[in-house]
């Protein structure tokens, strides 16, 4: 029964009762609708709580709760076999924030902030980093987990209707520094989640990889295996319809097969046959889950394949499938189904006892080579062949003409007492009687002609008339883009090597016997000049090869150094071109070369940087990003002013976009194609005034202590109504002791005289010396007599003693004393010791 069904029904029968109309709607609401009735009560309760404190945060939290609610339901409609815990708010005083998980609820502690975009961001990145996937975050890498909590929170966020675009901005903001590290992963996962595979498959598959090693100790080999199953999807989703992607993953914990409807022709006329043979070759190899896609007019033949396989009663649908759109507006459908075990093996055991009886033959899996025969699976029934019942012929060596996960034909003898099935191949198609007599063995040299040619694959005449051979692509050649028609003409001979063989159609596959792969002995190096033959132009670049099975790529911004110029080149390049370029990076796992027009010997921005470094220019301010302005000068050279060049203590210099502005040149970027502007010598310095009022090294007045730290102290300097703050560091206190902190040792000073030590306007700094005070009166040690008392400040101790000020005369000295004092204390002493080197006080 549907929600709107079951919606009439409610509401008929709360009418019968007598209750009013609005008392039945609100009565329904809040029975489909939880969330939205949480984010009304905290609407009202947000007008309550401009008198009320209690009621304002109850609000927040009914609205934030009700938000995220809401959120999570979306993301549940694509996970609905997965147990999403539901979101609850508790407002503590401390700032550690962190997640409990009591009874199907998410308890997140949160400090209150008048901020909502504070508190949603908070709200669910605590959540999804201590509530989501929990099981599951100790078997995946460090750099794993960050991407996903990433991903996830920013896909909760993004189910926020209410000031989405502020909270998305400011929490990427957050993660800036973050995503450096985890910019591969997070990429993959977006490719994934633009595919629609993220929920469907990724968190899905990542959820049992948890729940199955619960308990086991966290190691590097589970880790490696969750990295690869993300590669492995990522992979599938940016395949392109020829690729020769694996489209099976079978790890220790993880085994996934998807299945891809591409073709309609395939169903039209195979009908169920392929899928299924597929699904045994998975289950061969420990599969027990299944993805089917389609995409765009193959999502109504998906329906129906689906369809036909949970009427075989061996399935279970696992989702709720429905067509949904990626991220270039395709229509999509994902089915899980999972393998049922009792109906599959009971079904497959009844097949077998008919055939027991009628000598029917059946199809099943070869799962291992032994010595003494084959073991095999049919439908998960686990058999085996002797070796005397693989052939009519004797066959000495089974590698010879056996492999693991072989499909091939068996007729049942007996089912023994342990369920194991025994078969023969004798009188099957899969019998290699044949092959025997053609010395046709597996790892046997051959000669063979073509004698048909086709893109993906080509056909060999072997010699006998009933067998006939057959080669793929990815045994005759590495590369993706030669035309296998013109290397392997009609009638030419090669020599070629038996790799495996199909019993069922008579058919022997071959590998041509010299293939290499170019990566083994590539000559190609970084910066060297390359010939590169343009293939195929996609959307962001040229793909093609430098030689045979070699793949290069060149993007389009590596076209020229000026973004303006590259449109035209990018129209000039044709395919099946031959362009000369430059290597600029090779990555050897990826086997992929990237390639570059630019010629970083005569790069422009060094030429301009040269002669306007440090000058005012204008520029046309294009775009501004949360990291700073984009602009062009003299509409060619790229320029970007970071955020923390635009501006002085918040004075920020008056950039109007799409507008020509004034900009100094600083330097290049890293990369090379970008120069960096700053904006800071065209707004007024902070530190103007005081530069122009102070010199380096002048003594000033006693001041006053605003602040003492650690490392250690601030003051205010006043010019007229002005006040700039200046910084006195540990380092700069004393000559005679190391100084460990500065907390306290003010204490009891109402002002000191200190030294302008540096004005820095680069750092918009000012930082003070009590050293140069203390060096300057170094004479006035000649004024002490034995008969004056001095008012002394403790402010450290070295091997003889305590180290002293000496208030007035703002000299240092040495106390000799049996006492114990604490730095700041204020003394009263008279000098035990005086000479011009050093001063000995004593408290006695």
């Amino acid at each position: 029964m549907g929600e709107a069904e079951i919606y009439n029904d409610i509401r008929t029968i709360l009418t019968s009762l007598g209750l009013p109309i609005i008392a039945v709607i609100a009565i329904v609401i809040a029975f489909f609708f939880p969330d939205r009735i949480k984010i009304w009560v905290g609407v009202f309760q947000y007008h309550i709580g401009r008198i009320y404190v209690g009621v304002r945060k109850s609000s927040i939290k009914n609205r934030l709760e009700g938000a995220c609610t809401h959120s999570l339901k979306k993301l549940g409609k694509e996970l609905p076999d997965l147990e999403i815990p539901e979101l609850s708010i508790k407002w503590v005083k401390e700032d550690n924030l962190q997640a409990k998980l009591k009874e199907g609820k998410a308890i997140v502690k949160l400090r209150f902030s008048d901020d909502q975009t504070r508190n949603i961001i908070n709200a669910a990145t605590v959540y999804v980093k201590e509530a989501f996937l929990i099981h599951s975050k100790p078997y995946m890498s460090k750099n794993f987990v960050k991407a996903m909590d990433f991903s996830i929170t920013k896909k909760i966020l993004l189910g926020i209707h209410n000031n989405k675009r502020n909270v998305i901005s400011e929490f990427i903001k957050e993660y800036a520094l973050d995503l450096n590290s985890i910019q591969d992963k997070c990429s993959q996962i977006e490719v994934i989640d633009d595919a629609g595979l993220f929920t469907r498959i990724l968190i899905r598959e990542l959820d049992f990889f948890g729940n199955k090693l619960i308990g086991r100790n966290p190691s590097d080999d589970y880790k490696n295996e969750s990295d690869k199953f993300l590669s492995f999807l990522h992979e599938i989703t940016t395949r392109d319809a020829d690729d020769l992607t694996p489209l099976q993953f079978v790890e220790n914990i993880l085994k996934v097969g998807v299945l891809l409807v591409a073709k309609k022709d395939t169903y039209y006329q195979h009908g169920l046959h392929p899928y299924l043979r597929r699904i045994k070759l998975g289950l061969a190899r420990g599969i027990k889950t299944f993805y089917l896609l389609a995409r765009e007019d193959k999502v109504e033949i998906l329906e129906s394949v689906a369809k036909e396989l949970l009427l075989t009663g061996n399935f279970i649908l696992i989702n709720n499938p429905r067509s949904f759109s990626d991220s270039y507006n395709r229509e999509v459908i994902c089915y899980c189904l999972r393998i049922d075990t009792e109906s599959s093996l009971t079904s497959t055991y009844r097949e077998i006892s008919l055939a027991l009886d009628s000598k029917e033959k059946m199809q099943g899996v070869v799962t291992k080579l032994r010595e003494d025969g084959l073991k095999v699976d049919v439908n998960g029934v686990e058999g085996f062949v002797q070796i005397r019942n693989l052939s009519a012929s004797k066959i000495s060596d089974i590698r010879k003409y056996f492999k693991e996960k072989m499909l091939i034909e068996l007729i049942p003898i007996e089912i023994g007492s342990t369920g194991i099935v025994e078969f023969t191949l004798i009188d099957t198609c899969s019998d290699p009687n044949n092959l025997i007599n053609a010395n046709f063995e597996i790892g046997r040299t051959i000669s063979a002609k073509v004698k048909y040619c086709d893109d993906d694959f080509v056909k060999f005449d072997v010699g006998h008339e009933k067998i006939e051979g057959i080669s793929f692509r990815k045994d005759l050649t590495y590369s993706r883009f030669s035309l296998l028609h013109k290397q392997y003409e009609l009638g030419t001979e090669h020599e070629f090597i038996v790799k495996n063989n199909d019993f069922e159609n008579n058919t022997i596959y071959l590998r041509l016997k010299q293939l290499k792969d170019p990566w083994d002995s590539l000559m190609i190096r970084k910066f060297s000049q390359v010939n590169f033959l343009v293939c195929r132009k996609v959307n962001y670049a040229f793909i093609g090869e430098l030689q045979e099975g070699v793949e290069g790529i060149l993007a389009y911004k590596e076209l020229s150094w000026f973004s303006s110029e590259i449109e035209g080149i990018k129209n000039s390049i044709k395919l099946n071109d031959n362009v000369d370029c430059v290597v600029k990076d090779i990555d050897k796992e990826k086997r992929l070369i990237y390639l570059t027009l630019k010629d970083r010997q005569n790069n422009p921005y060094f030429e301009y940087l040269d002669a306007n470094r440090n000058k005012v220019v204008e520029f046309f301010a294009i775009e501004e990003t949360i990291y700073g302005i984009l602009g062009s000068i003299e509409s060619k050279y790229q320029v970007f002013i970071p955020k923390n060049e635009q501006s002085w203590n918040g004075d920020k210099y008056n950039c109007k976009i799409g507008k020509n502005n004034k900009v100094v040149i600083k330097e290049l970027s890293n990369r090379g194609d970008s120069l960096i502007g700053t904006f800071r010598p065209l707004i007024p310095h902070p530190l103007a005034l005081f530069s122009n009022k102070f010199d380096v090294g002048q003594i000033l007045k006693p001041i006053k202590v605003l602040n003492t730290y650690n490392w250690g102290a601030s003051f205010i300097i006043s010019i007229g109504h002005k006040k700039f703050e200046a910084l006195l560091f540990k380092g700069d206190i004393s000559n005679l002791c190391f100084i460990k902190s500065c907390i306290g040792i003010f204490d009891n000073i109402d002002k000191i005289p200190l030294a302008i030590k540096e004005i820095d306007l680069d750092k918009n700094r000012v930082t003070l010396s009590l050293k140069e005070v203390l060096n300057n009166n170094l004479q006035r040690s000649r004024e002490c007599k034995y008969t004056n008392e001095y008012e002394s400040i403790v402010i450290g101790s070295n091997n003889q003693g305590y180290v002293v000020l000496l208030k007035g005369l703002w000299i240092e000295a040495i106390l000799e004393s049996t006492q114990t004092y604490e730095t700041g204390k204020i003394l009263t002493l008279r000098p035990a010791r005086l000479s011009d080197e050093i001063i000995i006080l004593t408290d006695e």
